[in-house]
């Protein structure tokens, strides 16, 4: 049998190999408008239209679908290589010049040190040597003592000697007028007609007082009278406007502040420091006064023994802006006690302090009187100044009302007077010391139960 060959068949067998049969299964409408015209076996059947059409539906969406996971993939690994480049990038310079600051710190720091220690050292070792040569020139005597044997160039010369003597008259050494203690009942302290002005008010008019060696005198009285005043005249700390304030038989003026240290104490009634000293160095800068004296070497003991009086010692190393007030005013305490004068001068040492520590202070007080010492203390509490004081002033109204013990000084009248407060003095039961309390009027109430009533004639008939 013959096969006759048409046209199409060229085209046919092109087509099975360019397009396989599933080619022209998924897409014959292509297969169809490539074939020529006529070609009728290429042509779509009705059959293959919704499969068709679902394919060109869903490739498409799969299509997405993939390039999009693809796209994202590539976006995040390019970012974060991204950000890890730049993160590193900026991590290392961070880190670069955080450490250049810190080498160029420590450098500095380093650099500062060496150069201070090497100038250190010049400025010793020239010192050393000009200190030598001025010493050579001005004490040729002494210098040729402590040369050794030999060393002409250290041997006097008139010339010299004839300096070293001129120039031992110009410039004396300094020495400072150590105090001397006083006897027991000596006069530590006088105040003779004393007025003191202040913001154009007068606070003190005429003022008298003395103050004994071995004796607690206590100032007592109202606010205002003049208490603190009065204490800071005696300090020398106010100038007087009229009056003399002799201390050790010269006026006050004609000391100068380091001589005054070295006689006087003073206790304000508030302590404040802006640096954060220790409880030790504050109660060291007491003995500031007594550099360069021979009591100098007993500046630890006197320090030593101030805390433990205070009971300051079991927090000597805390620093001083952390304590509590009654702690500052028991550390401004034994600063005073470590200045060991002759007088102390204490403005109300026991206002800050609690019922043990007043009688802890004013014991303290006693104790230096009976060494010897002069104290004057502001108090408030006029039982602490029966109980402790040898002598007690009453101010009122910037003078002196009233001098003496305080067993003939605090009496009922008076003291009601200047305190404009009825009080009433009574016995101690035990001690016979003077106890002074305000009188209270106060009504009895329905629950408080009244006093029994005296009987009367009538209801013992």
């Amino acid at each position: 049998m013959t096969t006759i060959r048409t046209p199409r068949q060229p085209f046919a067998n092109r087509t099975r190999r360019l397009f396989p049969a599933r080619t022209r299964r998924l897409f014959p409408t292509r297969a169809y408008r490539l074939a020529p015209a006529g070609d009728g076996p290429l042509a779509p059947a009705r059959a293959r239209q919704p499969f068709t059409t679902r394919t060109r539906q869903l490739l498409p969406t799969r299509a997405r679908r993939m390039l999009a996971t693809r796209a994202r993939r590539m976006l995040a690994t390019r970012a974060r290589r991204m950000l890890a480049t730049r993160a590193r990038r900026m991590l290392a310079t961070r880190a670069r010049r955080m450490l250049a600051t810190r080498a160029r710190r420590m450098l500095a720091t380093r650099a500062r040190r060496l150069v201070s220690a090497r100038a250190r050292r010049t400025f010793a070792n020239r010192t050393q040597q000009l200190f030598a040569a001025c010493a050579r020139r001005l004490f040729p005597t002494h210098a040729r003592r402590l040369a050794p044997a030999g060393d002409e160039r250290l041997a006097p010369t008139p010339a010299r000697r004839t300096f070293a003597t001129r120039t031992r008259r110009l410039f004396p050494t300094r020495t400072r007028r150590l105090p001397v203690p006083a006897p027991l009942g000596a006069v530590v302290v006088q105040a003779e007609g004393v007025a003191v002005r202040l913001g154009g008010r007068t606070v003190l008019a005429g003022a008298g007082l003395v103050v004994r060696a071995g004796e607690v005198l206590a100032l007592v009285g109202p606010n205002g009278a003049g208490k603190s005043t009065l204490l800071a005249a005696l300090a020398a700390d106010l100038p007087a406007a009229s009056g003399t304030v002799r201390l050790d038989g010269r006026p006050v003026g004609a000391w100068t502040p380091g001589e005054l240290a070295l006689r006087r104490a003073v206790l304000p009634q508030a302590a404040a420091l802006a640096f954060p000293f220790t409880v030790r160095d504050v109660v060291r800068m007491g003995r500031a006064p007594w550099a360069g004296t021979a009591a100098e070497d007993e500046d630890e003991a006197a320090v030593a023994d101030a805390m433990a009086r205070t009971e300051v010692a079991e927090f000597a190393e805390r620093p001083f802006s952390a304590l509590s007030g009654g702690e500052r005013a028991r550390v401004a305490l034994a600063r005073v006690l470590a200045q060991r004068t002759g007088l102390l001068l204490l403005d109300e040492p026991t206002a800050a302090l609690d019922l043990r520590h007043q009688e802890l202070v004013l014991r303290v007080c006693r104790e230096r009187a009976a060494a010897g010492d002069a104290v004057v203390a502001v108090l408030h509490d006029l039982s602490l100044a029966a109980a402790y004081a040898d002598r007690a002033a009453v101010l009122h109204e910037g003078r002196i009302a009233a001098e003496g013990p305080p067993s003939g000084v605090f009496d009922a009248a008076l003291l009601s007077r200047v305190y404009r407060q009825p009080v009433e003095v009574i016995p101690h039961p035990r001690t016979g010391e003077r106890i002074v309390l305000p009188l209270r009027d106060r009504a009895a109430t329905p629950d408080e139960p009244r006093p029994p009533e005296e009987p009367t004639e009538a209801s013992r008939a």
